[in-house]
Protein backbone atom coordinates (compact mmCIF):
# COMPACT_ATOMS: atom_id res chain seq x y z
CA UNK A 1 0.00 0.00 0.00
CA UNK A 2 1.15 3.39 -1.03
CA UNK A 3 0.11 6.81 0.09
CA UNK A 4 0.65 10.53 -1.32
CA UNK A 5 0.40 13.46 0.79
CA UNK A 6 -0.64 17.00 -0.54
CA UNK A 7 1.11 19.70 1.48
CA UNK A 8 -0.85 22.99 1.50
CA UNK A 9 -4.20 22.64 2.78
CA UNK A 10 -3.39 18.54 3.75
CA UNK A 11 -0.62 19.02 5.59
CA UNK A 12 0.37 22.55 6.58
CA UNK A 13 -1.80 25.78 7.40
CA UNK A 14 -1.20 27.65 4.59
CA UNK A 15 -4.31 29.69 3.83
CA UNK A 16 -3.38 33.10 5.57
CA UNK A 17 0.13 33.21 3.67
CA UNK A 18 -1.25 32.12 0.37
CA UNK A 19 -4.60 33.82 0.78
CA UNK A 20 -2.47 37.04 2.13
CA UNK A 21 -0.12 37.27 -0.79
CA UNK A 22 -2.70 37.06 -3.56
CA UNK A 23 -4.29 39.87 -2.43
CA UNK A 24 -1.59 42.15 -1.92
CA UNK A 25 -0.31 40.75 -5.88
CA UNK A 26 -4.11 42.14 -7.06
CA UNK A 27 -3.58 45.42 -5.05
CA UNK A 28 -0.51 46.08 -6.39
CA UNK A 29 -1.80 45.29 -9.98
CA UNK A 30 -5.02 47.62 -9.11
CA UNK A 31 -7.38 44.81 -8.68
CA UNK A 32 -9.90 44.93 -5.19
CA UNK A 33 -9.25 42.28 -2.48
CA UNK A 34 -10.77 39.39 -3.29
CA UNK A 35 -13.01 37.88 -0.18
CA UNK A 36 -11.75 34.80 1.68
CA UNK A 37 -15.10 32.56 0.90
CA UNK A 38 -14.51 33.78 -3.10
CA UNK A 39 -10.73 32.61 -3.27
CA UNK A 40 -11.49 29.46 -1.66
CA UNK A 41 -14.69 28.37 -3.86
CA UNK A 42 -13.02 28.72 -6.60
CA UNK A 43 -9.27 27.86 -5.48
CA UNK A 44 -7.34 25.44 -7.09
CA UNK A 45 -4.40 24.69 -8.68
CA UNK A 46 -4.60 22.19 -12.46
CA UNK A 47 -4.75 25.67 -14.35
CA UNK A 48 -4.04 29.01 -12.72
CA UNK A 49 -4.94 30.91 -15.89
CA UNK A 50 -8.27 29.68 -15.26
CA UNK A 51 -8.42 30.44 -11.33
CA UNK A 52 -7.28 34.32 -12.08
CA UNK A 53 -9.36 34.73 -14.84
CA UNK A 54 -12.47 33.07 -12.51
CA UNK A 55 -11.32 35.33 -9.49
CA UNK A 56 -11.50 38.33 -11.78
CA UNK A 57 -7.67 38.86 -13.64
CA UNK A 58 -7.90 40.17 -16.80
CA UNK A 59 -6.13 37.78 -19.21
CA UNK A 60 -3.57 40.55 -19.57
CA UNK A 61 -2.70 41.00 -16.24
CA UNK A 62 -2.54 37.31 -15.55
CA UNK A 63 1.01 36.11 -15.55
CA UNK A 64 1.82 39.95 -13.50
CA UNK A 65 -0.08 38.46 -10.83
CA UNK A 66 1.32 35.13 -10.83
CA UNK A 67 5.14 36.89 -11.17
CA UNK A 68 4.31 39.29 -8.04
CA UNK A 69 3.06 36.38 -6.60
CA UNK A 70 5.91 34.03 -6.43
CA UNK A 71 8.39 36.45 -5.42
CA UNK A 72 6.62 37.07 -2.33
CA UNK A 73 6.05 33.54 -2.12
CA UNK A 74 9.86 32.63 -1.93
CA UNK A 75 10.83 35.14 0.38
CA UNK A 76 8.38 34.89 2.72
CA UNK A 77 8.23 32.60 6.06
CA UNK A 78 7.06 29.05 5.02
CA UNK A 79 3.36 28.33 6.46
CA UNK A 80 3.34 26.19 9.54
CA UNK A 81 2.57 22.56 9.92
CA UNK A 82 -0.81 21.14 11.00
CA UNK A 83 -1.40 20.06 14.60
CA UNK A 84 -0.95 15.74 13.84
CA UNK A 85 0.33 16.04 10.83
CA UNK A 86 4.01 15.10 11.66
CA UNK A 87 2.56 12.00 13.82
CA UNK A 88 0.33 10.52 11.25
CA UNK A 89 3.19 10.51 8.91
CA UNK A 90 5.42 8.90 11.02
CA UNK A 91 2.90 6.42 11.92
CA UNK A 92 2.03 5.82 7.83
CA UNK A 93 5.66 5.31 7.35
CA UNK A 94 6.26 2.71 10.26
CA UNK A 95 3.40 0.89 9.21
CA UNK A 96 4.00 1.13 5.24
CA UNK A 97 7.54 1.80 4.65
CA UNK A 98 9.69 4.75 4.19
CA UNK A 99 9.23 4.06 0.82
CA UNK A 100 5.42 3.86 0.36
CA UNK A 101 5.02 7.42 2.44
CA UNK A 102 5.39 10.12 0.18
CA UNK A 103 5.02 13.89 -1.12
CA UNK A 104 2.98 15.03 -4.01
CA UNK A 105 3.06 18.81 -4.37
CA UNK A 106 2.21 22.14 -6.43
CA UNK A 107 4.70 24.02 -4.08
CA UNK A 108 8.23 24.72 -5.52
CA UNK A 109 10.86 21.97 -4.75
CA UNK A 110 12.90 25.28 -2.58
CA UNK A 111 10.14 25.64 -0.46
CA UNK A 112 8.96 21.69 -0.19
CA UNK A 113 12.74 21.03 1.07
CA UNK A 114 12.65 23.76 3.71
CA UNK A 115 9.46 22.92 5.32
CA UNK A 116 10.23 19.19 5.56
CA UNK A 117 14.26 19.64 7.44
CA UNK A 118 12.19 22.37 9.46
CA UNK A 119 9.33 20.17 10.82
CA UNK A 120 11.77 16.92 11.22
CA UNK A 121 10.24 15.40 8.29
CA UNK A 122 13.77 14.98 6.33
CA UNK A 123 12.76 11.20 6.10
CA UNK A 124 10.27 12.43 3.43
CA UNK A 125 12.42 13.61 1.04
CA UNK A 126 13.56 11.41 -1.23
CA UNK A 127 9.37 10.84 -1.80
CA UNK A 128 8.89 14.36 -2.13
CA UNK A 129 7.27 15.59 -5.93
CA UNK A 130 6.81 18.72 -7.01
CA UNK A 131 4.52 19.37 -9.95
CA UNK A 132 3.54 22.92 -10.89
CA UNK A 133 0.06 22.43 -12.52
CA UNK A 134 -1.58 19.29 -12.89
CA UNK A 135 -0.66 15.91 -10.97
CA UNK A 136 -2.35 13.75 -13.13
CA UNK A 137 0.57 12.01 -14.72
CA UNK A 138 2.68 11.94 -11.79
CA UNK A 139 -0.02 10.32 -10.38
CA UNK A 140 -0.75 7.63 -12.96
CA UNK A 141 3.04 6.92 -12.89
CA UNK A 142 3.03 6.75 -8.88
CA UNK A 143 0.31 4.10 -9.27
CA UNK A 144 1.35 2.01 -12.37
CA UNK A 145 4.50 1.79 -10.53
CA UNK A 146 2.62 -1.08 -8.62
CA UNK A 147 -0.44 -1.61 -10.29
CA UNK A 148 -1.76 -4.67 -8.06
CA UNK A 149 -1.60 -2.70 -4.72
CA UNK A 150 -3.83 -0.09 -3.44
CA UNK A 151 -2.72 4.16 -3.64
CA UNK A 152 -4.02 6.63 -2.40
CA UNK A 153 -3.78 10.34 -2.75
CA UNK A 154 -4.65 12.93 0.40
CA UNK A 155 -5.60 16.30 -0.95
CA UNK A 156 -7.76 19.24 -0.23
CA UNK A 157 -8.60 20.61 -3.21
CA UNK A 158 -11.37 19.62 -5.99
CA UNK A 159 -8.29 19.99 -8.42
CA UNK A 160 -6.67 17.18 -6.51
CA UNK A 161 -9.38 14.92 -6.34
CA UNK A 162 -10.29 15.65 -10.43
CA UNK A 163 -6.55 14.95 -11.00
CA UNK A 164 -6.97 11.65 -9.40
CA UNK A 165 -9.88 11.35 -11.23
CA UNK A 166 -8.05 11.60 -14.30
CA UNK A 167 -5.55 9.49 -13.06
CA UNK A 168 -7.95 6.52 -12.72
CA UNK A 169 -9.05 7.51 -16.63
CA UNK A 170 -6.17 6.90 -17.77
CA UNK A 171 -5.56 4.01 -16.22
CA UNK A 172 -4.48 4.11 -12.65
CA UNK A 173 -7.11 2.01 -11.24
CA UNK A 174 -5.44 1.09 -7.93
CA UNK A 175 -5.71 4.87 -6.95
CA UNK A 176 -8.40 5.93 -4.59
CA UNK A 177 -8.76 9.77 -3.54
CA UNK A 178 -8.67 10.68 -0.06
CA UNK A 179 -10.56 14.43 0.06
CA UNK A 180 -10.02 16.31 3.38
CA UNK A 181 -12.55 18.65 4.34
CA UNK A 182 -11.07 20.18 7.76
CA UNK A 183 -10.70 23.76 8.77
CA UNK A 184 -7.09 24.08 6.73
CA UNK A 185 -8.72 22.89 3.39
CA UNK A 186 -7.88 25.44 0.64
CA UNK A 187 -11.62 24.04 -1.11
CA UNK A 188 -14.86 24.64 -0.01
CA UNK A 189 -15.74 21.56 2.00
CA UNK A 190 -19.74 21.62 0.22
CA UNK A 191 -17.40 21.11 -3.08
CA UNK A 192 -15.28 17.98 -1.71
CA UNK A 193 -18.53 16.23 -0.21
CA UNK A 194 -20.23 16.64 -3.22
CA UNK A 195 -17.44 14.97 -5.43
CA UNK A 196 -16.94 12.17 -2.80
CA UNK A 197 -20.15 11.10 -3.30
CA UNK A 198 -20.45 11.44 -7.04
CA UNK A 199 -17.43 9.40 -7.11
CA UNK A 200 -18.08 7.20 -4.23
CA UNK A 201 -16.35 4.35 -5.62
CA UNK A 202 -13.29 6.23 -5.63
CA UNK A 203 -13.29 8.73 -3.31
CA UNK A 204 -13.66 9.22 0.03
CA UNK A 205 -13.78 12.34 3.06
CA UNK A 206 -12.18 12.91 6.32
CA UNK A 207 -12.49 15.62 8.55
CA UNK A 208 -9.36 15.09 10.51
CA UNK A 209 -5.62 13.54 9.10
CA UNK A 210 -6.04 10.93 12.06
CA UNK A 211 -8.70 9.18 10.40
CA UNK A 212 -6.83 8.08 7.43
CA UNK A 213 -4.66 5.29 9.64
CA UNK A 214 -8.15 3.48 8.78
CA UNK A 215 -6.92 3.00 5.70
CA UNK A 216 -3.47 1.22 7.00
CA UNK A 217 -5.57 -0.65 10.09
CA UNK A 218 -7.60 -2.73 7.55
CA UNK A 219 -4.87 -4.26 6.08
Amino acid sequence: MKIIFDMDGTLYDSIPLIYGLDCNARIKLGYPKISLPEYLNNFQTSDWNKFYRDTGIREVDIDKVIKVFESSFSVSNQPPIIPGAREIIRVAQQRLGYQNVGILSNAPMPSLEFRLNRDDLSSLLGTTRSTYCSKTQELLKLAQANPDEPFFYVGDTISDAECSLQARALGAENLSFCGMIHEYAMSNPNKMIAFAQQHCDFAKTYTRLQELSQLWDSI
